[in-house]
Protein backbone atom coordinates (compact mmCIF):
# COMPACT_ATOMS: atom_id res chain seq x y z
CA UNK A 1 0.00 0.00 0.00
CA UNK A 2 3.06 2.17 0.21
CA UNK A 3 3.31 2.74 -3.29
CA UNK A 4 -0.09 3.70 -3.15
CA UNK A 5 0.37 6.26 -0.74
CA UNK A 6 3.30 7.43 -2.99
CA UNK A 7 1.35 8.25 -5.85
CA UNK A 8 -1.23 10.02 -4.81
CA UNK A 9 0.61 12.26 -3.19
CA UNK A 10 2.36 12.86 -6.09
CA UNK A 11 -0.58 13.67 -7.29
CA UNK A 12 -0.26 10.86 -10.29
CA UNK A 13 -4.35 9.89 -10.66
CA UNK A 14 -4.02 7.43 -13.39
CA UNK A 15 -1.05 5.84 -11.75
CA UNK A 16 -3.07 5.40 -8.43
CA UNK A 17 -6.34 4.36 -10.42
CA UNK A 18 -4.20 1.59 -11.93
CA UNK A 19 -2.72 0.06 -8.70
CA UNK A 20 -5.41 0.43 -6.66
CA UNK A 21 -7.60 -1.47 -9.70
CA UNK A 22 -5.04 -4.48 -8.91
CA UNK A 23 -5.62 -4.40 -5.36
CA UNK A 24 -9.81 -4.55 -6.12
CA UNK A 25 -9.37 -7.39 -8.95
CA UNK A 26 -7.07 -9.42 -7.32
CA UNK A 27 -8.92 -9.53 -4.12
CA UNK A 28 -11.86 -9.94 -5.93
CA UNK A 29 -10.20 -12.92 -8.26
CA UNK A 30 -8.96 -15.18 -5.01
CA UNK A 31 -12.34 -14.09 -3.18
CA UNK A 32 -14.43 -15.99 -5.66
CA UNK A 33 -11.90 -18.76 -7.09
CA UNK A 34 -11.78 -19.72 -3.10
CA UNK A 35 -15.59 -19.73 -2.41
CA UNK A 36 -16.49 -20.50 -6.28
CA UNK A 37 -19.42 -17.73 -5.82
CA UNK A 38 -20.07 -14.56 -8.90
CA UNK A 39 -19.53 -11.42 -6.94
CA UNK A 40 -20.82 -8.38 -9.44
CA UNK A 41 -22.03 -11.09 -11.86
CA UNK A 42 -18.28 -11.84 -12.94
CA UNK A 43 -17.03 -15.64 -12.03
CA UNK A 44 -12.84 -16.21 -10.83
CA UNK A 45 -12.00 -16.41 -14.92
CA UNK A 46 -13.32 -13.17 -15.69
CA UNK A 47 -11.68 -11.38 -12.25
CA UNK A 48 -8.11 -13.25 -13.32
CA UNK A 49 -8.34 -11.42 -16.91
CA UNK A 50 -8.83 -8.54 -15.11
CA UNK A 51 -6.42 -8.96 -12.83
CA UNK A 52 -3.98 -10.01 -15.63
CA UNK A 53 -4.41 -6.78 -17.33
CA UNK A 54 -3.77 -4.67 -13.65
CA UNK A 55 -0.62 -7.12 -12.87
CA UNK A 56 0.61 -5.40 -16.19
CA UNK A 57 0.02 -1.88 -15.76
CA UNK A 58 1.26 -1.41 -12.27
CA UNK A 59 4.44 -2.08 -12.75
CA UNK A 60 4.36 1.37 -15.72
CA UNK A 61 3.17 3.19 -12.88
CA UNK A 62 5.42 2.19 -9.89
CA UNK A 63 8.93 1.40 -11.59
CA UNK A 64 9.08 5.36 -12.78
CA UNK A 65 7.93 6.15 -8.98
CA UNK A 66 10.84 4.52 -7.95
CA UNK A 67 12.83 6.49 -10.19
CA UNK A 68 12.03 9.65 -7.92
CA UNK A 69 11.00 12.64 -9.23
CA UNK A 70 12.40 14.50 -12.03
CA UNK A 71 14.93 17.06 -11.91
CA UNK A 72 15.93 17.92 -14.76
CA UNK A 73 14.01 17.69 -18.69
CA UNK A 74 16.65 15.01 -19.14
CA UNK A 75 15.87 12.98 -16.50
CA UNK A 76 11.69 13.19 -17.20
CA UNK A 77 12.53 11.83 -20.75
CA UNK A 78 14.44 8.79 -18.87
CA UNK A 79 11.21 8.38 -16.73
CA UNK A 80 9.23 8.57 -19.43
CA UNK A 81 11.76 6.09 -21.36
CA UNK A 82 10.96 3.14 -18.84
CA UNK A 83 7.51 4.07 -18.02
CA UNK A 84 6.70 3.09 -21.83
CA UNK A 85 9.52 0.65 -22.09
CA UNK A 86 7.93 -1.47 -19.52
CA UNK A 87 4.81 -0.77 -20.86
CA UNK A 88 5.60 -2.51 -24.62
CA UNK A 89 7.74 -5.44 -23.01
CA UNK A 90 4.54 -5.94 -20.37
CA UNK A 91 2.38 -6.28 -23.58
CA UNK A 92 4.41 -8.00 -26.45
Amino acid sequence: LLPLRMLHARRRTADTAACLGLIITSSAYHYCDVFRIKLLGMNAGNWHRLDNIFAIVTPVAVVPLLMGRARTPQHQRDIDFVRWSSLFIGLF
